[in-house]
């Protein structure tokens, strides 16, 4: 248009303009003293600020409220080198767009980190975004003195992956965690952690003192899953840690399990039961049928160690030993060995029942009376024995069967063990390899005496041959069977 001339301004009380809303100076529309040459003859206010077109402000200072109608955009249509709004701002339709830089609300200075766009919301006790739908809080994210918090409002959070935030995870409103699964908080156990719809769940019960994890998958040549239940377990309660098994059952049914092995808080470790009897390790077999296999140690289900069977009666001595083992009802049969048995000791002995309440020494001579019981007087004597030193076997243990305590100890006092084989220190000294031990009167008692060469009545009484003298000076004998 053509260049217009300005030869007058009037007061903005002149036009017709109400200064409370529009305090700015304006050329008087009214004047007719301006040339009038051109078509135009006015300046809009949406040609000063752009709304009608692009207009750049080097800086904007708004001290109330600010409404954009479409776009306010630090580098988008209408640009703005540097803004303050200290009211509300207000985008009524379409966005606010930032493009580039560091945002603050409630500071002047946002976090500025390196290659990274941030902003920072601060206040007095921290920061908080609240999400709403039609005015109504669903969502929170706010800081606190001890972190950050993501809450749901009346509902549940859920975590997407991918393009359009596919849910992956989800926590409910009562606390539990689905993964890939929505979470139901199986067996109605407090929040759980649920995975996968075929899958299993974690679970903990601070009341209780219970951790928990479950699965509902069994497999018995096919993979099959329980709806409303779980088909394999372990349980964790004030100390005590237990595993259970399940039969393979029916998809779609509850299984009922069975607590297959414990590990109590005092170190004990049960298999087959749920609560031992004493010691560390208690094996329980799953019946009480004699000759099923009870426990096994084996290389590779080929060669077997040991193999060790149910039996039904036990008939061992209460007596304090490192191992007892029972024996089959039927057979009697404690122990088969496929190779040979080595014992440490050098005689084989037995209990036998004594006459009346003396005490024998080891390697001391005795006499059997005519009731086959031990005796230390001569005079009863039919025969003559040595007591064992150190046995290797030792049979007719059966004084001590069933009994415990006092009365095991009160039993213990009526027998004692004597060689009927092997080698046997005896005490007698002065004797040399090749004598005989003859049992002579001592008093009223019995003691051996070395015989180079005895008689035949003397040989009959015998105990046995010396074969060896000791370090302490007593005969070693090898016992002559009666």
């Amino acid at each position: 248009m053509a260049d217009v001339k300005i030869t007058a301004l009037t007061a903005i009380s002149a036009n017709p303009v109400n200064p409370a809303t529009f305090p700015m100076p304006m050329v008087d529309l009214l004047d007719t003293s301006m040339a009038a040459s051109g078509s135009t003859r006015k300046v809009t206010v949406n040609q000063i600020l752009g709304a009608g077109g692009t207009a750049t402000l080097a800086s904007a200072t708004i001290t109330g409220a600010a409404t954009v109608g479409t776009t306010l955009g630090v580098t988008g249509a209408t640009t703005l080198a540097a803004a303050s709004v200290s009211g509300d701002l207000t985008v009524a339709t379409n966005k606010l767009k930032v493009t580039g830089g560091n945002v603050g609300i409630g500071t002047a200075t946002p976090t500025n980190y390196a290659n990274y766009t941030t902003l920072t919301i601060n206040g007095t006790n921290g920061g908080e975004i609240d999400l709403t739908d039609g005015g109504t809080l669903r969502g929170q994210l706010f800081s606190e003195s001890t972190g950050l918090t993501l809450a749901a409002v009346g509902g549940l959070i859920k975590f997407g992956a991918g393009t359009g935030g596919t849910e992956k995870m989800r926590l409910d409103s009562s606390g539990n965690v689905g993964v890939g699964v929505t979470p139901s908080a199986w067996a109605t156990v407090v929040p759980a952690i649920q995975i996968g719809t075929a899958g299993g769940f974690i679970a903990a019960q601070g009341s209780a003192e219970v951790f928990r994890i479950g699965s509902n998958a069994f497999y018995d040549g096919s993979f099959k899953y329980v709806i409303n239940g779980f088909s394999s377990r372990y349980d964790q309660a004030s100390g005590t840690h237990s595993w259970f098994t399940a039969p393979s059952g029916t998809a779609g049914n509850a299984i009922t399990f069975t607590q297959a092995m414990t590990l109590t808080a005092s170190g004990e470790l049960i298999i087959g039961a749920t609560s031992g009897g004493g010691g560390r390790l208690w094996i329980q077999s799953a019946g009480s049928t004699e000759n099923v296999e009870s426990a096994r140690i084996t290389a590779s289900n080929t060669f077997n160690t040991l193999i060790a069977y149910v039996v039904q009666a036990e008939g061992y001595n209460a007596g304090a030993t490192a191992l007892k083992i029972g024996r089959n009802s039927t057979t009697l049969r404690s122990i088969n060995a496929g190779g040979t048995v080595n014992a440490s000791g050098a005689d084989y002995a037995e209990y036998m029942t004594k006459a009346s309440d003396f005490v024998l020494a080891k390697g001391a001579v005795a006499g059997i009376d005519a009731n086959g019981k031990l005796t230390n007087v001569f005079a009863d004597a039919v025969s003559f024995v040595v007591k064992s030193t150190d046995p290797s076997y030792v049979g007719n243990d059966k004084w001590g069967v069933d009994l415990e305590g006092d009365a095991l100890e009160a039993a213990r006092q009526l027998v004692d063990r004597v060689a009927f084989a092997g080698q046997v220190p005896v005490n007698v000294t002065g004797a040399k390899a090749g004598d005989y031990i003859v049992p002579v009167v001592n008093g009223t008692g019995i003691k051996g005496q070395a015989v180079s060469n005895p008689t035949f009545e003397q040989y009959q009484l015998a105990v046995g041959k010396v074969i060896s003298i000791d370090a302490d000076g007593r005969a070693r004998i090898i016992v002559k069977v009666a």
